[in-house]
């Protein structure tokens, strides 16, 4: 018992020190703290590290028939068997107010996409998520942002809607509906995967003609505002180089496209060693294309919209903050 309190004060923190907007103050604190602890040192059988899932809520006990989920109720001598049962796909412990559930999802739930939809129908200020991956991640889904511990260090990131945000106040008459799929995509499907990409959203049809006179491909037609086209556009990206690009209505029009760049855009913009040659090819074309947003998803996972030669919304792993910093 001393070891997991000494083990959990440790955890905390570990947190606080990598400046995370997880609130551990309280019984919900708490009780989130214990459920990181327990994803990040689950017990081992045979060898293997199982996955693992719970969710705590706030305010009224959700309602099964909300969710379309089964409920069981856990009696106090059978929590640990409820959290050997839960294995953050499809079953999750369920707590709320001091009480222990077995939820059972209708479909898994295993990507982070999935629980971010699953945040927004019970209720974002009032959902916390966290969650084991088979490869040892954990991902805590706060009020504020998505905490992700990637096996080596802390790192944070805003949830889409706050990225909307930033982006329409540098570009006002962009489709918010677009936008926000776009976001959706990049920050929640793209993003948790072990690839990156970049996107070219052109906000009107010039910019089309300018990059895919004649597309190298005969692409179905996925639209991202459908979020069911979500898994196979990222399966896609995932085995290819180059941009793709999406029309202002958000469909995917082509792919393995080069981003050309003026003497002047390669003047002004040299390439960044934290971020690389992806992001400073996009942030030249965003220069020089004045009707484009390039989204840039880097293989560890932060997100970077350029416009007009500008990042107007990233956000930036922790590790590469406090490398930052140290080399001030």
């Amino acid at each position: 018992m001393q070891f997991l309190e000494r083990r959990r004060a440790r955890l905390r923190a570990e947190i606080l020190d990598a400046g995370l907007g997880l609130r551990l103050e309280g019984p919900t604190g708490e009780a989130l703290l214990a459920e990181i602890d327990y994803a990040r040192f689950p017990p081992v059988h045979e060898r293997e590290f199982p996955t693992y899932g719970a969710i705590l809520l706030g305010g009224p006990p959700v309602m099964s028939e909300q969710i379309d989920a089964v409920r069981y109720r856990v009696a106090s001598s059978a929590q640990d068997v409820a959290r050997l049962m839960a294995d953050g796909r499809q079953s999750f412990v369920l707590r709320t107010r001091g009480r222990t559930d077995l939820i059972v999802l209708p479909t898994p739930h295993d990507h982070e996409n999935e629980l971010v939809r699953l945040r927004q129908q019970i209720g974002a200020s009032r959902f916390k998520a966290v969650q084991r991956t088979p490869v040892g991640a954990v991902r805590v889904f706060g009020r504020d942002g998505l905490a992700v511990w990637d096996g080596a260090h802390w790192w944070e990131k805003p949830y889409a809607t706050t990225y909307a945000r930033a982006v329409l106040r540098a570009v006002p008459d962009a489709s918010a509906p677009a936008l926000d799929a776009i976001l959706d995509f990049c920050v929640h499907s793209v993003s948790p995967s072990p690839s990156g990409a970049i996107l070219v959203w052109a906000l009107d049809e010039t910019v089309l003609g300018r990059l895919s006179a004649s597309p190298t491909e005969r692409l179905p037609g996925l639209s991202l505002q459908d979020r069911i086209t979500h898994g196979p556009a990222r399966h896609l990206l995932s085995q290819i180089d180059g941009a793709a690009v999406l029309n202002p209505a958000a469909e995917l029009v082509d792919v393995r496209v080069h981003l050309p760049s003026s003497a002047a855009a390669l003047a002004s913009i040299s390439v960044d060693p934290e971020r690389g040659t992806r992001h400073a090819s996009a942030r030249r074309f965003s220069f020089d294309e004045p009707r484009a947003a390039i989204f840039v998803v880097s293989e560890d996972g932060p997100v970077t919209v350029y416009f007009r030669g500008d990042a107007v919304a990233s956000i930036r792993s922790r590790l590469e903050q406090e490398t930052s910093d140290d080399g001030m």
